[in-house]
């Protein structure tokens, strides 16, 4: 083995060591270009698309220290056709594909060790860049072909229309109709994610009898509008088909277009904190301030640290005091129901009410409405890191 391959051995063990921090700076790359919007921010396509890229990477980073065949990935070919029958254009996918690129190379230079000869380092960079391209180039050459063939194979198909016109609807493009759903109807909204959905919303539309109108963006992901405006009953009978492994999130009912568009975007937001919280159907009444944790974790975290400080530290104590101060929170401060359903004495009540005000941040108003809703955003993301400097006091 040479020298510049030794390097390049090394560089590629740092690199897998990376991997989790690469995919995410992979996606959050082609997230910032507005790239892929229709498969990365799509809950129930999201942990797929990461997942598989993922894969990828790792396959990419194994080819740096190894001058084998060209790579074939299975995840590659799937993307490609989730991108067909999504659609997202094919200068898209060709650009995440450089987005990668660029995110790799540049690790790559990091990563190669300084060596006592510089030319030795340099050619190893230049070595490990040489490959990195070459299995990239190949990559998206395989991925074009099968976006071209995936989109031959869907054009003429009767659901690939259809969830073209739902698209065109959401986007707010055309006129708003469909001639296979009535948009002027109440709408309630259901997006269904996981291995059974499509055998899941079978079930679920037998227990429902109303007209509806449901498209696959992918086997395993589907978005369903049933005419009715009994929320109750649809909850009702996607609790009855639920099955392990499958997620729904449900949205409001809503009328018209409009609603049609609302609706979705709701049942969408509540399926991401379902698949989240493993829970395996969610209103987005019931999760509104979760689905907004979520669509900014760095945010949510921001005022979960600010307005909890030490009381949002992974303690035993802060977790009790917490949950009291939670519940209080709940009972509309009565901190007699407050003891009943933690099934503690009043005086325990108390203490733990005293203890949360000691470790939340000095002036913080334990009572507050940004108090109640740290601690909801808290449930759904967990521990945060120590509380700033200037709340540890």
């Amino acid at each position: 083995m040479t020298d510049e391959a030794e390097l390049l051995h090394v560089a590629s063990d740092q690199l897998q060591a990376q991997l989790d921090a690469l995919t995410r700076q992979v996606v959050d790359g082609i997230r910032r270009m507005g790239i892929g919007k229709e498969l990365i921010d799509e809950p129930g396509l999201t942990a797929r698309v990461v997942t598989e890229t993922r894969a990828v990477i790792h396959e990419l980073i194994t080819a740096l220290a190894h001058d084998g065949e060209p790579l074939r990935l299975p995840e590659t070919r799937h993307v490609a056709r989730l991108a067909a029958r999504n659609g997202t254009p094919e200068r898209d996918l060709l650009d995440a594909y450089r987005t990668g690129h660029r995110v790799l190379e540049e690790a790559l230079i990091e990563a190669v060790p300084t060596a006592a000869d510089a030319g030795v380092a340099l050619g190893a960079v230049r070595l490990g860049a040489r490959r990195l391209f070459a299995e990239i180039e190949h990559l998206g050459e395989l991925a074009i072909a099968e976006y071209r063939e995936e989109l031959t194979a869907i054009r003429p198909a009767r659901g690939h229309r259809q969830l073209h016109a739902v698209r065109e609807v959401l986007r707010g493009e055309g006129a708003a109709s469909l001639d296979f759903y009535n948009l002027r109807s109440d709408h309630l909204a259901l997006t269904a994610s996981g291995p059974g959905s499509e055998r899941v919303v079978r079930m679920l539309m037998r227990g429902v009898n109303a007209p509806h109108c449901a498209v696959w963006p992918d086997a395993e992901l589907g978005w369903v509008w049933i005419a009715t405006s009994r929320a109750d009953a649809v909850a009702a009978a996607a609790d009855a088909a639920a099955e392990s492994g499958c997620w729904i999130g449900m949205g409001e009912p809503a009328r018209g277009a409009e609603g049609f568009r609302q609706s979705h975007a709701e049942a969408r937001m509540a399926l991401r904190v379902a698949e989240h919280q493993r829970r395996p159907v969610l209103r987005f009444s019931a999760s509104a301030p979760e689905a907004i944790a979520l669509a900014d974790v760095e945010a949510s975290r921001t005022l979960i640290r600010r307005q909890l400080g030490r009381l949002a530290r992974p303690t035993r104590q802060a977790a009790t005091a917490r949950k009291t101060l939670s519940t209080y929170l709940g009972c509309g401060s009565n901190a007699r129901e407050t003891a009943r359903r933690l099934h503690v004495s009043s005086r325990a009540v108390a203490y733990r009410l005293r203890q949360a005000g000691d470790l939340l941040p000095p002036g913080t108003d334990a009572g507050s409405l940004e108090t109640a809703l740290a601690l909801r955003l808290f449930e759904s993301l967990g521990a945060v890191d120590a509380a700033a400097p200037d709340q540890q006091r």
